[in-house]
């Protein structure tokens, strides 16, 4: 299945004061746009790189040792030399808007600071679901949290069902999935599945209300 993932175009300076611009924040994996091709860092990593580079802003203690692993992480991941003024003011607008742009329509599917404050706990969580493969496991898991942490957010929710979704299509051998307009795109071995010579329907006016239907649709597939 192809993710929904926050799309960031990487300018390196140019266009931009701060090198990047947010696209459509989403939850699992961040992708960055370079002039070298496309880099793409899991979001539970993303969290531990910014609570390392943002400690000083976050506690009111600096640290040279997390601000320095930070950096070397993310030298590391866009095989760059940039220092860590580079990256704090560069991935600023990222870490501000914590995956999750308001004034954007896309749909919002992450776990907020506000679910689960605590970074590690955060960035386990997101491995937990990263790791599911079962809808059995996600069901477990989503009881799980919510004795746990409490009533889960619709943000959560939402991060459920696109979760629910790619397991649904990975259990029928569907690689990718894309809801294009009211178009419930499938493909099965890089070919498009068709129904009567078509591609399947969804109406529903909101992102969510869609993501609900798709899943309801595979169910039914």
């Amino acid at each position: 299945m192809t993710k929904e993932k926050t799309e960031v175009i990487f300018n390196n300076g140019k266009n931009t004061d701060n090198g990047y611009v947010i696209k459509n924040p989403f939850a699992t994996v961040q992708t960055f746009n370079t002039e070298d091709g496309k880099v793409e860092i899991p979001v539970y990593s993303l969290i531990k790189i910014f609570s390392m580079l943002y400690v000083g802003e976050r506690t009111g203690r600096d640290s040279s040792f997390m601000r320095s692993g930070a950096v070397k992480a993310l030298n590391k991941y866009f095989k760059c030399k940039h220092n860590y003024k580079f990256w704090r003011e560069s991935l600023r607008p990222l870490y501000e808007s914590e995956y999750y742009n308001k004034q954007d329509k896309s749909l919002p599917a992450f776990i907020p600071s506000s679910y689960l404050e605590e970074t590690k706990i955060r960035i386990a969580a997101y491995r937990q679901i990263s790791e599911l493969s079962t809808i059995k496991e996600l069901r477990a898991l989503k009881q799980e949290w919510h004795d746990r942490f409490g009533k889960i957010p619709d943000a959560v929710r939402n991060l459920f069902l696109c979760t629910e979704l790619k397991i649904r299509a990975s259990l029928k051998s569907i690689n990718s999935i894309a809801i294009e307009d009211s178009k419930f795109m499938m493909k099965r071995n890089n070919e498009f599945i068709l129904i009567e010579g078509k591609f399947p329907r969804i109406k529903a006016k909101g992102h969510e209300d869609r993501l609900k239907k798709a899943v309801d649709l595979m169910k039914k597939f």
